[in-house]
């Protein structure tokens, strides 16, 4: 995918779009994470969507964007690896489909840097009760984090892998620390990040000349010294499980097991862990859903996930508690029977067609394509749904036993009653 230098540390990514009928541009703000800011990174977002010097109320904001034909905006935070990543995006209507010939996508991309450069402040920090709002909602949310409680398992058993290490940083902040922020603390973190992050900003339909130069524009009078962002880190393996249990008297118990490679990553292991992952437990017709579900009706649900920034297998199931312990020692038979073993090749054939079929659907929204951009840029494998398809249609099924025998369980973690332990 072509990648442009517009700026030191400045990078644009165009990918097609032409048969969509609205633009979607993203900036994306990389940096290295660091412990001391988490919380700062967490609440950015929020209080930069809420209004800036050019628009100071947010409910002129609400109806900024609906004069723009109904435009769309988005800000988050979240971790990437080792990095952290804010992302602002503005999805709009093509100027095309404009009823009395307005610029939308000037409009919007001009929108996305005013909220971005030009943030509403008070005394050179943001205002205060902007920041005591989002603040406020946030401790919210973390209090709130066990109400998912498979979200909630599979944080606890990454938290117990990563430990205190730069992968364990937490995304949405610390709640015992969240109310300490304040509109200084957070003004700080924000210059931080405009100096030092890089950008990698992705454009879906939109012309990418103009985003070009409309965001070089706001960077040319700031100090930059950007930052090269770490490298895609692997956890450790190490020799034994550790089995960690947390008592909750709910309905249905969760689970989540995690293996460790020690290793990342390159665009063909990639592939082989898509197919690998598919055939363990990310479809109906994988070992997991048809062995510990559906034959052995030990869970309600039962999946895996891979992780290439991280190196991890997850693999995760909801229970009933008396099963829990049983659920566990299915999942990790069905893995190791993986990797002695090579996958079937009707195994093979439902999850190359699968993968296949999700790369073809991904073609056909502007979200998708921008996000597979970036993620290939994190990943450093940079290739197009085109290539990574092919090179998926490759695998073969003795790769797929090689590449799961890397991987050695680390973490067990269950939420359940006494019944399951």
């Amino acid at each position: 995918m072509p990648r442009n230098e517009i700026a030191p540390g400045v990078y644009i990514t165009d990918v097609p779009g032409r048969k969509f009928k609205r633009n979607l541009v993203v900036f994306h703000l990389l940096l290295p994470g660091q412990r001391q800011t988490a919380n700062e990174m967490a609440l950015l977002p929020h209080v930069l969507e809420r209004r800036c010097e050019a628009i100071p109320d947010p409910l002129l904001l609400s109806r900024k964007l609906f004069d723009l034909y109904g435009a769309e905006l988005s800000l988050e935070s979240f971790a990437a690896g080792p990095n952290r990543v804010l992302t602002l995006a503005v999805s709009c209507l093509k100027n095309g489909y404009a009823l009395a010939g307005e610029d939308l996508e000037k409009e919007c991309v001009e929108l996305l840097c005013n909220l971005l450069f030009f943030p509403k402040k008070s005394g050179g920090v943001f205002e205060a009760e902007d920041v005591a709002i989002e603040r406020e909602k946030q401790v919210d949310y973390l209090r709130s984090e066990m109400n998912d409680k498979r979200s909630y398992c599979l944080r606890q058993g990454r938290r117990a892998l990563y430990g205190g290490t730069q992968l364990g940083i937490e995304s949405a902040g610390y709640l015992e620390e969240m109310p300490k922020v304040t509109a200084e603390s957070l003004y700080e973190a924000y210059e931080t990040m405009l100096r030092t992050a890089r950008f990698e900003v992705v454009t879906c339909g939109a012309d990418k000349d103009k985003v070009a130069e409309l965001l070089a524009a706001r960077l040319s009078n700031r100090q930059r010294a950007p930052v090269e962002p770490l490298g895609r880190m692997a956890v450790p393996q190490r020799q034994g499980m550790i089995h960690k249990s947390e008592g909750m008297d709910t309905a249905q118990g969760k689970l989540c097991i995690i293996a460790c490679s020690g290793r990342v990553s390159d665009a063909h292991s990639e592939a082989v862990m898509r197919v690998a992952n598919a055939v363990l437990g990310g479809l109906p017709t994988s070992r997991l859903f048809v062995n510990v579900r559906e034959k052995q009706s030990l869970c309600y649900y039962c999946a895996s996930s891979y992780a290439s920034l991280r190196g991890t297998l997850t693999m995760d199931s909801g229970v009933d508690h008396k099963n829990a312990k049983r659920a566990a020692e299915a999942m990790l038979h069905e893995l190791e029977v993986l990797q002695k073993n090579p996958v079937t090749q009707e195994e093979l054939d439902a999850a190359h067609s699968a993968i296949q079929n999700a790369f073809q659907a991904a073609k056909d929204s502007p979200d998708s394509l921008v996000s597979w951009a970036f993620n290939e840029r994190l990943r450093g494998t940079d290739l197009t749904l085109e290539q990574a398809a092919q090179k998926v249609k490759a695998v073969e099924a003795e790769e797929v036993q090689k590449a799961l025998a890397d991987f050695i369980p680390s973490i067990e973690y269950i939420l359940t009653n006494k019944e399951g332990l």
